[in-house]
């Protein structure tokens, strides 16, 4: 994958190609920037797919306890997650 930072064209045509988007970490508090972003990817169209093994469900949408149990390839892997778990 080439070095996308900083590069807008590269980032546009990522997310034109998508439609799949696993969320990683995604909460069921409203507040949380995980649940705020998984919403706006709905809301312009992406297939979101929410990843926590805490959580069954999330608005009815059912939640996966890891990205192999989502039952379709995804294109793109967005992961929240606390900086006490960051290395």
């Amino acid at each position: 994958m080439p070095n996308i930072k900083g590069d807008d064209g590269a980032l546009k045509t990522i997310f034109s190609n998508s439609k799949i988007i696993a969320v990683v970490g995604h909460s069921e508090k409203s507040s949380r920037a995980s649940y705020q972003v998984a919403k706006f990817l709905q809301a312009v169209g992406y297939r979101v797919y929410p990843v926590n093994p805490m959580v069954k469900q999330i608005d009815g949408q059912s939640c996966y306890p890891s990205l192999e149990a989502i039952p379709e390839p995804v294109d793109i892997v967005n992961v929240f997650r606390h900086r006490k778990f960051w290395v």
